[in-house]
């Protein structure tokens, strides 16, 4: 045994002197509490949970199966109260479990599955009960709307990512449906939905929130370049799409966000081969162009790696 300790004493004496560490400073962290090991999750919990969640997807699954084989049969204020009806009463438990630490982690799954049955009940509520006016886009916007405000408030109360989740979501549901009510240009809708999605995705990162933000980063940069490159296609501002993508590769480098990242390269690289292959298909020097966007693409994809190494915990990562 004091042999072990002499070669640990060694080994420790050997590393001090590599790094310049001094006795006071070994001693100082001697002195201060060990870091309690991360304890591991139980292989039975593991399995527990995934069974669990599987066995609720089933049980949706069947219920939503045999809804569908009596809908036929069912009147008007029957197939409100079977679709609008559950999302309100999972709403509300969500709520309740929300303030029970017992029942809190359930709170998450009544959310999602109150967020796909209140759109539909909402929607079913208008299809049998609302005179029909044509303007599908008018209805989206009403039912969107009421959602968007229902999970705005709900998530200023109880403080979940859930919420804001489905609450951005059903803003981009709302502010589509009223982009395509007004008849606006589709380009000109994703590319407004694109930035309102950004700003929501850094809201939630700053706001504690960084869970939710990946994906809307996601979503928002993609809406964002679609709509833009549909906007300066095949007109003289058509190279300032390279600049936007630019534009945005430095945006997540602020935000420290590797999802934003992702989506400026990818349309970066998309938007390269798409130039080649226009303006360089029908020329000879077209196998050359490929080797030569190759090589790019290979440039460009190290150079993002590189910048998502960088991203540090400095702030948000979503």
């Amino acid at each position: 045994m004091s042999s072990e300790r002499d070669d640990a004493l060694v080994e420790i004496a050997a590393l001090a002197r590599r790094h310049g560490i001094g006795a006071e400073e070994i001693a100082a962290r001697l002195a201060e509490p060990a870091a309690a090991a991360p304890t591991p999750t139980p292989q039975g919990t593991i399995v527990k949970t995934l069974l669990g969640y599987t066995g609720g997807v089933f049980i949706f699954a069947g219920i939503g199966l045999l809804v569908s084989m009596l809908w036929p049969d069912l009147g008007g204020a029957e197939r409100v109260v079977i679709t609008l009806g559950p999302g309100i009463a999972a709403f509300a438990l969500g709520c309740l479990w929300h303030r029970d630490a017992r029942f809190a982690r359930a709170a998450t799954p009544l959310f999602l599955v109150a967020g796909f049955l209140l759109p539909t009940g909402l929607f079913v509520f208008l299809d049998e009960f609302v005179p029909r006016t044509g303007q599908p886009e008018l209805a989206a916007l009403v039912v969107f709307g009421a959602l968007v405000f229902q999970h705005g408030l709900a998530y200023v109360q109880l403080r979940r990512a859930s919420l804001l989740f489905l609450a951005i979501a059903f803003w981009a549901g709302a502010l589509g449906s009223a982009m395509a009510w007004l008849d606006i240009d589709a380009d000109v809708s994703a590319l407004t939905l694109g930035v309102s999605l950004l700003f929501l995705a850094r809201h939630a990162s700053g706001c504690g929130r960084g869970g939710v933000a990946p994906f809307w980063y996601f979503a928002g940069g993609g809406l964002l370049l679609a709509g833009a490159f549909g906007l300066v296609k095949d007109g003289p501002l058509e190279l300032g799409y390279l600049g936007l993508n630019g534009g945005l590769i430095y945006l997540s480098i602020l935000l420290s966000s590797r999802s934003l990242l992702f989506v400026s390269v990818a349309g970066l690289i998309g938007y390269l081969s798409y130039f080649t292959y226009e303006h360089f298909a029908d020329v000879i020097g077209w196998p050359v162009a490929l080797i030569v966007m190759g090589l790019v693409m290979i440039a460009v994809s190290a150079y993002a790696f590189r910048l998502g190494q960088g991203m540090t915990g400095t702030g948000p990562k979503p």
